[in-house]
């Protein structure tokens, strides 16, 4: 499985060893001005640290806008923090366990599911519970990994042998 993403910055400078870098994403969202602007938030918060926290993405800057898109304040998030902050000071309406759990569950399924080499598609269709998995090429990797990627990975199993 590849999982992919972009990330919109790095907070100080890239290491020169092997440390982790220092990622950052930014965000965008209305300010919040009622309990409905809180609850679609706390909704937009969920997909954020999915993202992030997948990523390895520590931290997040949200601005905060004006219906008229006038950035009003900036907030800096701790990924890690996110869904605990949701469960004590939020509306409640997402649990970062249930995700995790979900996600491990999903990972579950679709390694049974996927008995056979070729490049797969999952697919869960607007307002449908279903998630569909098929093959959708019997060899290859869908296009999607540059051939720069696929020759470095060849010569470094070859230099495993």
């Amino acid at each position: 499985m590849v999982l992919g993403g972009e990330v919109d910055a790095v907070w100080d400078c890239k290491p020169a060893d092997d440390s982790p870098i220092n990622w950052v994403e930014l965000k965008t969202s209305a300010d919040i001005q009622s309990e409905r602007d809180m609850v679609t938030f706390e909704r937009k918060l969920m997909k954020f640290w999915i993202q992030s926290f997948l990523l390895g993405v520590p931290k997040i800057i949200v601005g905060f806008r004006t219906p008229d898109g006038i950035l009003k304040r900036i907030e800096n998030i701790d990924t890690a923090s996110i869904p605990s902050t949701v469960k004590r000071r939020g509306k409640g309406t997402w649990d970062g366990n249930m995700c995790i759990n979900f996600a491990a569950g999903l990972l579950d399924f679709l390694k049974a599911t996927i008995t056979e080499d070729g490049v797969w598609r999952i697919r869960r269709k607007e307002r449908s519970p279903a998630i569909e998995v098929f093959k959708n090429e019997e060899t290859g990797h869908g296009d999607i990994l540059p051939d720069e990627f696929i020759n470095w990975r060849i010569k470094l199993a070859m230099q495993d042998q």
